[in-house]
């Protein structure tokens, strides 16, 4: 949570200097940055999604005790699993900091 509130503040920060633009240059590079910034706050925002997701679908696996549902519950945490790895491995590829202890705790 906390790489997203230095994102928001990175933000508030862009629309000062953009709104103090002096040339249409340094505008487009503020725009492209401020672009790049709000793709690592919505990949953040999915993998803090998705853990709690997989909490809830651990729980829910937890509880069940019908063969049909353990099955599926199964699944679905299996299947939320490899969504978050996949959004972690996105996150370091596009060298999004972050704190992995932070995200996989709970």
């Amino acid at each position: 949570m906390q790489e997203i509130k230095k994102i928001k503040g990175f933000f508030s920060m862009l629309k000062n200097l953009i709104l103090k633009k002096d040339d249409e240059e340094d505008f487009l590079i503020l725009e492209k940055i401020k672009k790049e910034k709000e793709e690592e706050f919505r990949l953040l925002e999915q993998i803090e999604s998705v853990k709690e997701m997989l909490k809830f679908a651990i729980k829910e696996f937890n509880q069940q005790t019908e063969e049909g549902l353990v099955e599926s519950s199964i699944y679905l945490v299996l299947s939320l699993e490899a969504k978050l790895n996949y959004l972690i491995k996105q996150a370091k590829r596009k060298n999004i900091k972050y704190d992995e202890n932070i995200l996989m705790a709970g």
